[in-house]
């Protein structure tokens, strides 16, 4: 994207920079890309997070099919003895 930089004549007739105009442009682009910032930066944050509670559910559903194994070779185990 090309920014328009805005100019003006001066008692010459001659083209100057008109620097309040460019000055303005600079504070408007300073704001946006430290408003794209903070959101790059909470985005990190919350996949972050996401991948955390990936990882404690993987955990906990890996535990549980543990405990099912157990206890389902213990059932299975009474069911022989009192067969």
């Amino acid at each position: 994207m090309q920014v328009m930089i805005p100019r003006q004549r001066d008692s010459n007739g001659e083209k100057m920079l008109d620097i309040p105009s460019l000055t303005a442009e600079v504070g408007r682009l300073s704001a946006a890309a430290s408003f794209w910032n903070r959101v790059v930066i909470v985005m990190m944050i919350v996949a972050a997070l996401a991948a955390t509670g990936l990882v404690v559910a993987q955990w906990i559903a890996v535990k549980r099919a543990e405990s099912l194994t157990d206890v389902t070779g213990k059932l299975s185990d009474i069911k022989e003895e009192l067969s």
